[in-house]
């Protein structure tokens, strides 16, 4: 999924989060996290372009799918397990608002980026099992209907 789409639907889920919970707390951390934890594809673009600050570049390359080791540390459904069970034992608002957004961001992205008949994708154990190849992650031909090889 593109930044402005996860920009908006942020925007609208964390509305929908404030109404529910009256608190600015989870709703803001709801927000920063559903648009942030893209955040994590900067690593990725440095592994194989060091030093690079070119911003059009690297949205470039992250929306076609042309980083060729993919980590994503932060998108992952462990992450998400271990946020729970914090939350859970904490009772953080800023942790669930954080956890809220992480889940959203990762739902939407596994619809948009067609990621629905290789579910394990967002798993952090699966992609290290199969060595961050995005080649395996995402089926970006048959997703995209386009080369990405650089």
């Amino acid at each position: 999924m593109k930044i402005p789409s996860h920009l908006i639907v942020s925007s609208v889920f964390s509305s929908g989060v404030y109404v529910i919970t009256k608190s600015p707390v989870i709703s803001v951390s709801s927000f920063v996290a559903g648009i942030f934890l893209d955040l994590d594809h900067l690593i990725d673009y440095w592994r194989q372009y060091p030093g690079s600050l070119d911003v059009r570049h690297f949205i470039e390359v992250c929306d076609k799918y042309r980083i060729k080791v993919l980590t994503l540390f932060l998108h992952s459904y462990e992450l998400l397990i271990v946020f729970a069970v914090v939350v859970y034992l904490t009772k953080s608002p800023l942790l669930l608002g954080l956890s809220l957004g992480l889940a959203q961001h990762i739902f939407l992205d596994t619809i948009g980026n067609n990621l629905t008949e290789n579910s394990l994708s967002y798993f952090f154990i699966y992609r290290w099992y199969i060595g961050f190849d995005y080649t395996k992650v995402f089926d970006t031909e048959k997703a995209h209907g386009q080369d990405n090889n650089l």
